[in-house]
């Protein structure tokens, strides 16, 4: 039998950040923090110092949220998967949504967002929360539209199935953590 003929059946690495390395782990790590400084930076300005405890605290407690959960979730049936992976998939929407707050802020986009919103409800949790939900959910279209693009190539696999709900589960996480850490609680 030629060796063509047997498929291959080893494991990619998520093209999200954190794909399974522990250098790729590292960087997602430190660049969450950074970006997560950074949007609370453009959010809240002169009012809240650069580094304090308590910002690097809150900068702390998402990314180990999805740690706790990418190690407590248990290993799909359909493949082996490494706990790093899984925290890539999961931050991925985080990281992402840090990434476009910070871009819209910087690139004064965010009047076009922010401002009519702002107007509308005041500053307030309600605009506060229609913020966080055009920014995650934006977040989310891109994130997975890369991995579409990506893996179009395994869209019925079942293995893809299980890839595709840990980033739906990371987004509906960052939903809440977006909204009181970036968006709401001062320091």
């Amino acid at each position: 039998m030629s060796d063509a003929l047997i498929p291959s059946v080893q494991e990619r690495r998520s093209p999200v950040l954190g794909g399974g390395s522990i250098a790729g782990f590292v960087a997602s790590l430190a660049a969450g923090c950074v970006l997560f400084v950074v949007d609370r930076k453009l959010t809240w300005g002169v009012e809240e110092p650069l580094l304090t405890p308590w910002l690097l605290w809150f900068a702390v407690v998402p990314l180990g949220a999805y740690v706790a959960l990418a190690l407590a979730l248990p290993s799909s049936p359909y493949h082996r998967n490494l706990p790093m992976a899984r925290y890539g998939r999961l931050s991925s929407v985080w990281i992402a949504s840090l990434v476009l707050y910070a871009v819209a802020q910087m690139a004064t986009l965010s009047r076009w967002i922010d401002d009519p919103l702002y107007e509308t409800f005041g500053l307030n949790l309600a605009a506060y929360a229609l913020l966080t939900a055009i920014y995650v959910t934006a977040s989310f279209a891109a994130v997975w539209a890369i991995e579409a693009v990506r893996r179009r190539d395994r869209e019925g696999d079942s293995r893809e199935v299980a890839r595709r709900m840990e980033m739906v589960v990371g987004a509906t996480m960052c939903v809440p953590m977006f909204l009181l850490f970036v968006l709401y609680l001062p320091v």
